[in-house]
């Protein structure tokens, strides 16, 4: 069996490239002989990160400026003819259907994968939404783009409680709920530093903007040093394109320095797989961003959520083993899915 993934890969989010990583983990399990094609906005760094994969091919062009340049460089008829082999479709995961993020430039995201899910349904192919995130909706044509994605979706699977609930009424369809494909991407192998860490991942957000950002983690790492003496601090970007949680971190890093004595660093990892063993050395961590959150509880470190949004607040109504069960429960849910549309 063929497949397409397309999502928001390519953009150095490490979450977002465990995502990748997740999907094509839990394809294998289903499908071990399938072929399986990941389309990303960078595909240089997507080959050195993503050896899983049978193909890597270049963002479908969605505007007239891309659709021109690969009409030019010969991209557009090779995705084309690997989209047209493929049997089905993968948009997903994370939370791409929104219109409203900090630093968000561009057309409405919803916007474009309207345009896309419109292309995909011209050469008749099968779509699955996978595991997104969906919201915030704010603007007035958000909802009418995203009923139209949804009712050219065959298969439609959303990773939390609130985008089901957003999505409920717009269309009638059914809607299964499973989890964030990272869960169960790595194996806890407990690697703890021979100095006690307390790793920080923050990021910019509505909810909890920069003023408001560092006295409340001011105060949580004063209460968890109330429990353990750390002997340092280090921040961890987990997005290090646009945005670049490292800005953040730079802004507030001084002001941590003047707090506390002990020395405070920003790490960069290159990669998911790096990220994770930095957090894996941790002590402690502090997470603010959804993967980072994942990241921390999949190797088993005790962990301290910033929420920021209503994703953040539910992932912590499970435990990481009720996670690993539903993530089981999904492998078999997907294959019936799948095999029931062919």
């Amino acid at each position: 069996m063929r497949f397409c993934l397309f999502g928001s890969y390519g953009q150095k989010n490490l979450g977002d490239e465990a995502i990748a990583d997740g999907v094509v983990k839990m394809l294998r399990l289903i499908f071990p002989d399938s072929k399986i094609t990941l389309f990303t906005h960078e595909v240089i760094e997507s080959n050195k990160l993503h050896t899983q994969f049978d193909d890597i091919r270049p963002m479908i062009a969605s505007g007239l400026r891309s659709f021109f340049k690969q009409r030019k460089d010969g991209n557009w008829e090779k995705n084309k003819d690997s989209i047209k082999n493929s049997d089905w479709l993968i948009i997903g995961g994370g939370g791409i259907f929104h219109d409203k993020e900090i630093d968000q430039k561009g057309p409405n995201p919803l916007f474009i994968w309207w345009l896309r899910t419109l292309f995909f349904k011209k050469l008749q192919k099968r779509i699955i939404i996978w595991s997104v995130g969906i919201g915030p909706l704010e603007k007035s044509l958000s909802k009418f783009f995203l009923k139209g994605i949804l009712k050219r979706a065959d298969i439609i699977t959303v990773r939390d409680q609130a985008s089901f609930n957003l999505i409920r009424p717009l269309i009638n369809k059914k809607i299964h709920i499973i989890p964030d494909p990272v869960w169960g991407l790595f194996e806890p192998t407990r690697n703890i530093s021979s100095k006690k860490v307390l790793g920080i991942n923050i990021r910019e957000s509505h909810r909890l903007p920069s003023a408001e950002l560092l006295p409340k983690l001011t105060h949580t790492i004063q209460q968890i040093s109330q429990n353990e003496a750390f002997q340092e601090i280090w921040l961890i970007p987990f997005a290090l394109g646009n945005p670049d949680d490292r800005d953040l971190m730079n802004t507030i890093l001084p002001k941590l320095q003047q707090q506390f004595s002990i020395p405070i660093s920003i790490q960069e990892p290159d990669s998911p797989a790096e990220a994770f063993a930095l957090v894996n050395r941790c002590s402690h961590f502090i997470a603010m961003r959804f993967h980072s959150y994942i990241f921390g509880v999949s190797a088993d470190v005790p962990c301290t959520l910033l929420s920021y949004s209503s994703k953040t607040d539910e992932i912590t109504r499970f435990s990481k083993k009720e996670f690993l069960e539903q993530q089981g429960e999904t492998q078999t849910l997907l294959q019936k899915l799948i095999n029931t549309d062919l």
